[in-house]
């Protein structure tokens, strides 16, 4: 079957549950339905661009913020950019980010991530409590949170 063929083809290397969930999605529709698989094989109709085409509407359905989408949502909208048009398909993902673009946007925001600076406070406030401590003889919080951080 030409349309098994080329899912093959395309899906080769993918990794990750999302894209191997989706290429296990088409290759049960593709042998389910024939005028699916027909759709399947159109020009221009690629793994990647399906990939492009079901972030852009994700990014729609939840209005650009982080969020979840149910499957059966994600793989509806995986066989509409195999059923629609080229030009339908372009006005969803055009201006959309890739899922590359997202990753490379995550690596650079944890890399230049700094570290929040904390003060010492516990330090201040074993200092405040100190007289209070050798009056009735147990240790305070203060004081043990105090040591930890002389000796660190």
């Amino acid at each position: 079957m030409e349309a098994l063929d080329k899912l093959k083809k395309e899906t080769m290397d993918v990794k990750g549950t999302a894209d191997i969930k989706l290429a296990t999605f088409l290759e049960t529709r593709i042998k389910d339905s024939k005028a699916f698989a027909e759709d399947f094989l159109r020009d221009g109709k690629t793994f990647e661009g399906m990939k492009k085409y079901i972030f852009g509407r994700a990014q729609e359905a939840l209005g650009s913020k982080s969020g979840y989408v149910e499957d059966e949502k994600v793989y509806e909208w995986a066989e509409d950019y195999y059923h629609a048009t080229d030009e339908d398909t372009n006005k969803v993902s055009s201006d959309k980010a890739t899922f590359a673009d997202v990753n490379e946007v995550k690596s650079q925001s944890a890399k230049t991530e700094e570290k929040p600076k904390t003060k010492p406070i516990a330090k201040k406030a074993a200092e405040k409590h100190k007289d209070k401590n050798e009056i009735d003889g147990q240790m305070s919080i203060f004081d043990i949170l105090g040591g930890a951080n002389a000796e660190a």
